[in-house]
């Protein structure tokens, strides 16, 4: 396994969201989580991951979590107890080195945390639109939110550059509706490579459109890194709410693929 990826091996909690005990192992590429504990299963691996958010509101003094991640060829026992002097979560694992080395391993400023999981329809296709100008499009402080990052040169540049270097590709077999990326830095679906925009799609398209501007905006983050000099970690992707949102003709296991591309590890609730 490449030093840089991040699989999770075996999950364990209990007393969380209502649910008094949880405990599954990982062995496949693709994993689809049990219900009816699929929603709270996964907040709980964005928690383990270092979304220390992800469990807001579902964690008390008696909830605990073990998880046996491996990044590379180190196998971390990390463990999440809800500090009650804090009111937060707070992470430990064998060792205080161990828990150092898996706390920066999975460090992500707060931009890239609301990338940790797809939650069908968001802000997706807007987001490189809004990093273009923050201070008009963006809702909120993005200097703030990428520990000033966003703000660099090379943010700049590598933005600019990643949107004129897309290519069109087709929204879904069999249609002529084709994903593009404007100059402004918004995603938009056209018919045809030169088309017009499509205004109004349908439940569907829409689910595959949101869901291919995520992917991209994972990519973008993970060039971003190597352009800053960042420790680049490849993370499971992780998927929410799916199943109610595509007809019979759309064919999952090619959307999972695209995110293979990406990742080692692709988790579905």
């Amino acid at each position: 396994m490449h030093e840089n990826v991040l699989q999770i091996k075996q999950l364990f909690y209990k007393n969380i969201g209502g649910e008094p005990y949880y405990l599954r192992n990982f062995y496949d590429a693709v994993e689809y989580l049990d219900e009816p504990f699929s929603q709270i299963t996964l907040r709980v691996i964005r928690l383990a991951l270092g979304d220390r958010q992800a469990c807001d509101g579902i964690m008390g003094k008696d909830s605990h979590v073990e998880a046996k991640v491996q990044i590379g060829s180190t196998e971390y026992d990390v463990h999440v107890k809800y500090m009650v002097d804090t009111c937060s979560p707070g992470f430990y694992a064998k060792t205080v080195k161990d828990t150092m080395e898996y706390s920066s391993a999975v460090m992500r400023t707060k931009e890239e945390q609301t990338l940790s999981c797809f939650e069908g329809f968001g802000t997706y296709p807007e987001r490189l639109y809004q990093y273009l100008n923050p201070e008009e499009r963006y809702s909120g402080d993005l200097w703030n939110a990428t520990d000033g990052i966003s703000t660099t040169k090379t943010f700049q540049r590598f933005l600019r550059r990643f949107i004129q270097s897309f290519r069109p590709e087709r929204l879904l077999p069999g249609k002529d509706y084709w994903l593009h990326l404007e100059s402004d830095g918004r995603f938009t679906v056209r018919l045809g490579i030169n088309g017009e925009e499509i205004p109004c799609l349908s439940e569907t398209e829409n689910w595959v459109y949101h869901y291919l501007c995520y992917l991209y905006l994972l990519r973008f983050w993970n060039e971003m890194r190597k352009r800053c000099r960042f420790p680049v970690l490849i993370s499971p992707i992780l998927i929410r709410d799916f199943s109610d949102r595509l007809d019979e003709n759309v064919n999952f296991n090619i959307l999972l693929e695209r995110a293979c591309e990406i990742s080692y590890q692709v988790i579905v609730a």
